[in-house]
């Protein structure tokens, strides 16, 4: 089991602390080994439990600092679809 599976168990079975700390330590490892693909996923990750713990203005920072990585690496476009 990859170290984001394991953040994923936590966070699904509602061990939302332990799964907060766990993205945070695996984006941080990603962010080192300059993985730009999954750097995003774990800031989203983030998002989600920032969103199940209440905590509305972190989770909405959590979404813009994947947004903003997704964007720099071209996997999302800045521009809207026509």
């Amino acid at each position: 089991m990859t170290r984001a599976e394991t953040c994923f168990l936590e966070h699904t079975t509602g061990n939302l602390a332990v799964a907060l700390a766990c993205y945070e330590e695996a984006r941080a490892l990603f962010q080192q080994a300059g993985d730009g693909s999954q750097e995003p996923r774990m800031q989203n990750s983030l998002g989600g439990v920032y969103d199940l713990l209440g905590e509305p203005d972190a989770a909405l920072k959590a979404y813009g600092r994947a947004l903003a990585l997704r964007q720099a690496s071209g996997i999302v476009s800045a521009k809207p679809r026509p």
